[in-house]
């Protein structure tokens, strides 16, 4: 790389040959422009982790544990506290900006009663080292993968889902 900087090195290099990789096409005869060196540093070549998740439908159940949950971690130790003092759990949600606090009193009454029974499907907390970026994608699997109830698809939404015939093994 050398003897291909500054003004010696550029006579050292070919004219234009007419390749052009990143179209994946070839100009015959090439177009006669002079050659130079880039060099493309590590900054260059760095590309952070990106995840994607898509956020699937939740049904009326999934959707009342998932509030529970985020019950529980909101709130803490706080929830056993006052589970049975609603009125106080909400000033504690608006306190906390939580979407939770704009719920009806029937409904976060009973997003208090799942979140302080005991929850048979509860997971051990995951430490970052021991999470998986697969784990996001297991829901969505399962949610495509079902059979359709529906004869027709909500197109509203910009996902569809068509079954079709496997065909592997």
């Amino acid at each position: 790389m050398n003897e291909a900087q500054g003004e010696a090195g550029r006579d050292k290099l070919p004219v234009c040959r007419g390749h052009h990789p990143h179209l994946d096409a070839f100009s015959e005869g090439g177009c006669g422009a002079r050659t130079r060196l880039m060099v493309v540093g590590a900054s260059n070549l760095w590309f952070p982790v990106t995840q994607s998740i898509v956020v699937m439908p939740m049904s009326s159940a999934e959707q009342a544990s998932e509030r529970a949950s985020r019950l529980r971690v909101v709130l803490g130790t706080q929830l056993a506290e006052f589970a049975s003092q609603p009125n106080v759990i909400r000033a504690l949600l608006v306190a906390n900006r939580d979407p939770l606090a704009d719920l009806d009193d029937v409904d976060l009454a009973e997003v208090i009663r799942l979140a302080v029974s005991p929850d048979r499907d509860a997971r051990p907390a995951v430490t970052p080292a021991q999470w998986d970026p697969v784990d996001l994608l297991v829901p969505e699997w399962q949610h495509l993968t079902r059979p359709s109830a529906a004869r027709t698809h909500d197109v509203s939404s910009g996902l569809t889902v068509t079954p079709r015939r496997r065909t592997w093994r």
